[in-house]
């Protein structure tokens, strides 16, 4: 039961918009220069935060 509500939740986040999107740059610690990013996906959702 708890997967169906899992599923259909993340149905109607994506109707809702309610994923943010944070790009997060990937840092050589031996040069301190960029070298990449990765995406972020969070979820604001209405009951569980």
């Amino acid at each position: 039961m708890q997967h169906f509500q899992l599923e259909n939740d993340l149905c109607l986040a994506i109707d809702r918009q309610e994923f943010e999107i944070f790009y997060q740059p990937i840092v050589c610690i031996t040069s301190n220069k960029i070298r990449g990013f990765e995406a972020l996906t969070r979820w604001h959702h209405p009951r569980q935060g």
